[in-house]
């Protein structure tokens, strides 16, 4: 998972990149990653 920041104090927040392993794909792996990384995102910034 990668997050990126922007803007002078930081303000913006983008989910730039998920990656999920080939063998757990289409399994909504990707899904619950994106749902936690916007779980973090909502809580620590």
């Amino acid at each position: 998972m990668l997050l990126d920041f922007e803007g002078e104090n930081k303000e913006y927040a983008v989910i730039a990149a998920l990656a999920v392993i080939p063998r757990f794909q289409r399994r909504g792996v990707g899904t619950i990653l994106g749902m936690v990384a916007w779980n973090h995102l909502k809580e620590h910034y």
